[in-house]
């Protein structure tokens, strides 16, 4: 995996100008909390800034003394601005070209907003399946691919492509996927990794989430942080529940100012949208995160299923 990502603060100025005492203490916890550590609030307090160098060497008492004099209400008149989270590198793994956006797009295209490393990795063509002429199969092959580059590039991210059987993941060595995994984790050092729900209809998507899991254990050199399962529509929704594979979200992204990025990206994959009524249209998307934005109180959210999270 190499030697462990030095650790910088990026220092981006915030005018908080007229904001309610209230709202800029939460917004500055908020900043504080998405930097696991590495944020820093300037206040016109003699100390904090000591405290702030202990924050960044992971000093959980410290953490908790900026906490408290954050709240203070003797602090709020004074704040002022905020050092906000690291970049960071965010990979998402796919069965097939357009799961990426149908699952995570709009989550994606906010991270890349935000300056983050976001790359795609596809595991199979998608249309094998489709075709008994090799010939017809290798021209949509190509295609899809070429869909999936347009796609990647309106979200922000890069992407791979692999040479999986479509609709056939049980067919080959779970192994193979997992090392192809591992080999994209080793190449891009992601924090975050997103991939499909292991309760999905489609195979595919239940090995390629199993392949992860595997590729992502918590060996003592991983740099991974987070694993996180997405929502395919017409996969996640349409499998037969059970209290042991139900898609259950347990995280809910805000991609309000994102989702028309992912409806673009979306649209490129225009021959594998349907009529409505069809989970996988354009519309039905915009109303589905919608409906989850709802349930976590904003206006549109993508939801996902926390798999496994290390706190360092």
């Amino acid at each position: 995996m190499g030697p462990p990502r030095q650790r910088q603060l990026e220092i981006v100025s915030v005018k908080w100008g007229e904001m309610n005492p209230t709202i800029a203490v939460r917004e500055a916890l908020t900043w504080v909390t998405e930097c696991m550590g590495f944020g820093i609030v300037v206040c016109p307090l003699d100390g904090l800034l000591t405290v702030v160098t202990e924050l960044h060497h992971h000093d959980t008492d410290s953490s908790n003394r900026i906490y408290s004099r954050i709240a203070a209400p003797s602090i709020t008149p004074y704040l002022y601005s905020v050092f906000p989270r690291k970049s960071m590198s965010v990979l998402c793994i796919a069965a097939h070209p357009d799961d990426e956006v149908l699952g995570v797009g709009g989550t994606l295209a906010r991270h890349a907003a935000d300056g983050d490393d976001v790359h795609i990795c596809i595991l199979s063509d998608g249309v094998t399946s489709r075709y008994d002429d090799s010939d017809a199969a290798d021209k949509e092959i190509k295609q899809r691919r070429q869909r999936a580059e347009q796609a990647a590039d309106t979200l922000g991210a890069t992407v791979s492509l692999h040479g999986f059987p479509d609709n056939s993941f049980d067919t080959v060595p779970l192994l193979d996927i997992v090392q192809v995994i591992e080999t994209e984790i080793a190449e891009h050092d992601p924090d975050v990794v997103y991939t499909h729900h292991y309760g999905d209809l489609n195979i595919d998507h239940e090995l390629a989430c199993r392949a992860t899991i595997t590729a992502t254990r918590p060996l003592a050199d991983s740099e991974v942080d987070r694993v996180l399962a997405f929502e395919t529509l017409s996969a996640s929704e349409w499998s037969v529940p059970s209290p042991d594979n139900a898609f259950q979200p347990t995280s809910f992204v805000d991609v309000s100012d994102h989702l028309a990025t992912k409806t673009d990206a979306l649209s490129v994959y225009e021959t594998e949208l349907r009529e409505p009524p069809h989970p996988r249209t354009v519309d039905t998307v915009e109303k589905n995160a919608e409906v989850w934005g709802s349930k976590a109180g904003v206006p549109a959210a993508e939801p996902f299923e926390l798999l496994r999270e290390v706190r360092r």
